[in-house]
């Protein structure tokens, strides 16, 4: 698994006369989302905070639907590159893997130690941070091992 197409989202902005439009683009392999994301912002770093939260927000939606959530497709010319944190790009690629593995989350955590549905439930909340060596523990658990190197 690569990461980075869960991570790293091409985007393209546009200036306008009342603030900076943004198109971030998946890969397009979800029917039930188009291949856009869009958003805007007054000034450049509004716009790129906007598109972060837009990807999140995006994210929590299909979470919420129980659906795989699209990677981001690869960057074109013209397009920047806008990064969601780690942890967040981890538990999308978790996310996508219990949903078409069919791992329920009670398959996770009682193989975690320590584990319970409401710690597995509230570490699994994208605007939570979570301590890498859980999610690793979790990916241990559905059998991908999570190896970061930089």
């Amino acid at each position: 698994m690569n990461i980075k197409s869960y991570m790293d989202w091409p985007c393209r902005f546009v200036q306008e006369s009342d603030g900076v439009s943004v198109t971030i683009f998946n890969d397009g392999s979800c029917k039930e989302l188009t291949e856009t994301i869009n958003t805007s912002g007054t000034t450049i770093k509004e716009a790129e905070a906007m598109a972060v939260s837009a990807i999140i927000d995006t994210a929590e939606y299909f979470f919420e639907k129980k659906m795989i959530f699209p990677k981001a497709r690869a960057l074109e010319d013209g397009e920047i590159i806008i990064s969601i944190p780690l942890h967040i790009a981890l538990k999308i690629a978790l996310h996508n893997i219990m949903i078409s593995e069919r791992y329920r989350a009670v398959d996770i955590y009682k193989n975690v130690e320590g584990g319970s549905s409401q710690k597995f439930n509230q570490d699994m909340k994208l605007r939570k941070v979570t301590k890498f060596e859980t999610l690793a523990k979790y990916f241990c658990v559905v059998g991908h091992h999570l190896n970061i190197e930089f």
